[in-house]
């Protein structure tokens, strides 16, 4: 749900706040632009704070024709520099494949007759790439935003997620969200770190980040 709030006290900055703008817009989503649209007729700036990280975030600033009006808060730390052209996947894509010296085979590469690594495409885009062990169990996955490794997923032996860590253009961890196992072995957030200017900064919660934001 979006609200405004004011921020800067030498240039008043109208934020709303939403989880993330979506490919196929709400009512919601479509009203907030129109809020955007209407401070800016009376020469107010007015930005819209996505607080999850979006990898449709293209699509949906297309429908929305939101591109100029949109910070999101895990975009905002990495900085990526996004490529837009489908044909930048390719060569990172073949470099991913062969950066072990696994038998290759369509998008999946083998290790004694094992998968241990696989391509995912959305939209004949790069989405993920999946790492496996020998017995099968996925240890991590890779996700990329317009030809830029963005986060990273980890798991544990029944593949609970364990470890997400966001990176910037660099490459260079930035954001650290870890998690524990509850009685039912759901993943229960514990820890949130942030990387600012070569220092760390720890949050209890996804609450205190965004405060922090």
């Amino acid at each position: 749900m979006a609200r405004p709030f004011l921020l800067n006290e030498e240039r008043e900055i109208h934020y709303f706040i939403t989880s993330q703008e979506n490919p196929t817009p709400s009512a919601i989503e479509i009203a907030q632009m129109q809020r955007v649209h209407l401070f800016e007729s009376f020469g107010q700036e007015a930005k819209i704070i996505e607080v999850e990280y979006n990898l449709w975030h293209d699509d949906a600033r297309a429908s929305l024709q939101s591109a100029d009006s949109v910070i999101n808060l895990f975009q905002y730390y990495q900085n990526l520099g996004l490529k837009t052209e489908q044909d930048d996947d390719d060569e990172l894509i073949v470099q991913i494949l062969h950066s072990s010296d696994y038998d290759v085979q369509d998008k999946i590469s083998y290790r004694n007759g094992k998968k241990r690594l696989q391509i995912v495409l959305r939209e004949n885009r790069l989405y993920s790439a999946n790492y496996y062990d020998q017995y099968g169990f996925m240890g991590r996955a890779d996700y990329y935003d317009d030809g830029c490794l963005a986060y990273s997923e980890f798991f544990e032996d029944k593949e609970r997620l364990v470890l997400r860590q966001y990176y910037d253009n660099l490459g260079k961890s930035k954001i650290m969200m870890h998690y524990r196992g509850s009685d039912d072995n759901q993943p229960v957030l514990c820890l949130v770190q942030l990387n600012e200017a070569e220092n760390w900064h720890d949050f209890d919660s996804l609450a205190e980040f965004r405060a922090y934001f």
